[in-house]
């Protein structure tokens, strides 16, 4: 004899079945709408000009939750990169860069690489035989960070509004160790930053025509004369221009010759040595900056 089903119980199983069809509905859209990348709580990107005196060491934020750290300062300066950067709150370095071997950009690395998740170390194709540029290697090696070449065409990030990529070395050989430098710019919405780490006028030469126009510039080796040319300036058009250089290092960087270009396009002008650690903010549209004296 069949049992009858009641009309109650009807009505549960077909709520029941429609409910459950709207879960895995949900769980679709949530799938298609979840993003590549996580965002930040502020949507802005963070660029840090720390203060490493006379070397150079630049930590970013992206605006999608990634950090990217471009070198270190010199074999010193290691801890405080390290401690700048976990005073950030971050954890992970996803995107390493070590722009050229000489020690006052590379030399705290090694340090870094020990103390923070890394993704990937980008370092431009040529060796030295410093024991700096090889403590950089073996503590990459034994921590199973993985090294890419950095030369001009990768991009490391490439979504809707945001891209980062190498735009030299250009070359497969320079007369000059700083040539080899590796070349980054990060464009965010309208706003464009450009990092020339010690690319002197060589590499200017070979940019210039091709890379249009940015609002912040990271001055070329240190605001060396050898460096920041007239045409390069007048190509790129920078509105800001940051200088990472050590309190009367025994360099005379940045030149007077330097400074003089810079305000003669109208840049303003910032400065380490002077202003401590500087930082630029981008929500994608306008640029302020903020610095520690």
């Amino acid at each position: 004899m069949k049992k009858k089903i009641s009309f109650g119980t009807i009505l549960i199983l077909i709520l029941l079945a429609l409910l459950m069809r709207g879960v895995k509905q949900n769980e679709t859209v949530q799938e298609e709408a979840k993003p590549s990348a996580p965002i930040s709580e502020s949507g802005d990107l963070r660029v840090h000009y720390i203060d490493v005196e006379q070397g150079d060491s630049i930590f970013i934020q992206l605006p999608n939750g990634e950090t990217m750290l471009i070198d270190a300062g010199e074999n010193d300066m290691g801890e405080t990169v390290c401690d700048y950067i976990g005073a950030q709150g971050d954890t992970k370095i996803d995107y390493l860069v070590g722009t050229h071997p000489h020690s006052d950009h590379i030399g705290g690395l090694d340090t870094v690489i020990e103390a923070f998740d890394i993704g990937t170390l980008y370092l431009p194709d040529v060796s030295h035989d410093t024991k700096t540029f090889m403590d950089v290697v073996e503590t990459a090696k034994v921590k199973g960070v993985k090294a890419e070449k950095a030369k001009a065409g990768v991009e490391v990030l490439k979504t809707e509004n945001l891209a980062v990529q190498f735009l030299s070395p250009v070359s497969a050989e320079y007369e000059e160790m700083n040539d080899y430098s590796a070349v980054v710019s990060v464009t965010y919405g309208n706003n464009r930053f450009l990092f020339m780490g010690d690319a002197e006028y060589t590499v200017e030469n070979q940019l210039k025509g091709s890379i249009g126009v940015y609002d912040v510039l990271k001055v070329g080796h240190h605001g060396s004369n050898s460096s920041s040319t007239a045409n390069f300036l007048e190509q790129v058009q920078p509105k800001y221009a940051v200088i990472s250089c050590g309190t009367d290092n025994k360099y005379g960087h940045p030149t007077q010759q330097v400074l003089s270009r810079l305000e003669r396009f109208g840049c303003e002008i910032f400065r380490t040595d002077e202003q401590g650690n500087v930082v630029a903010i981008s929500d994608g549209s306008e640029i302020h900056f903020e610095t520690e004296r």
